[in-house]
């Protein structure tokens, strides 16, 4: 039973399984909080709050504004991925607009301090983190073993994965002229 009528369901990303579906969604998501970013500051002085409660967030309209173009390009790249979630680039592409948010978000957070472990800094921060190991257990895996129902790849599959992908693209070595 289609809990969505299928007018709705005709828009959506025709693979099987959640992964698409929640691509698209976090991809919608981040667009309406692209277009915040651009109408307010309120969205990124929310997210943005310094790590002192006495002190004003660091967020001013270039850096709201910034921020409201990054997640609308990771948006677009999200979105692609929903429906074209079979083809490698377009899956690993997706795959690092979650890295790098997550790596940004624990950076603001850690190493600058300019922002708090509470209030809208967690929702992004959790849906970066837990999307990321989403898809790093799910890459490589045939359409109809992991993306198609949602399971799981082995451990030891996803561990190659991941050490393929960290050595030919992080430690490859520079061509001398």
């Amino acid at each position: 039973m289609d809990l969505l009528p299928p007018a709705v369901t005709a828009y959506l990303p025709p693979h099987d399984g959640y992964l698409p579906k929640w691509l698209f969604l976090v991809a919608i998501i981040s667009t309406a909080n692209s277009v915040q970013s651009y109408r307010s500051l309120d969205y990124a002085r929310q997210l943005y709050a310094s790590s002192s409660p006495s002190s004003p967030s660091p967020a001013n309209p270039l850096s709201a504004r910034t921020f409201g173009t990054w997640t609308f390009l990771s948006a677009v790249v999200r979105a692609y991925a929903a429906y074209h979630i079979t083809q490698p680039v377009a899956y690993d592409l997706a795959l690092w607009t979650y890295g790098i948010a997550l790596a940004h978000f624990v950076s603001e957070w850690l190493v600058f301090g300019s922002a708090r472990l509470q209030g809208r800094f967690v929702a992004p921060l959790v849906v970066a983190s837990s999307t990321l190991a989403w898809m790093v257990t799910q890459r490589g895996c045939s359409r109809n073993d992991c993306h198609g129902n949602g399971m799981l790849c082995s451990a030891g599959y996803c561990f190659s994965v991941i050490s393929t992908v960290m050595s030919s693209t992080l430690f490859q070595p520079t061509q001398q002229e």
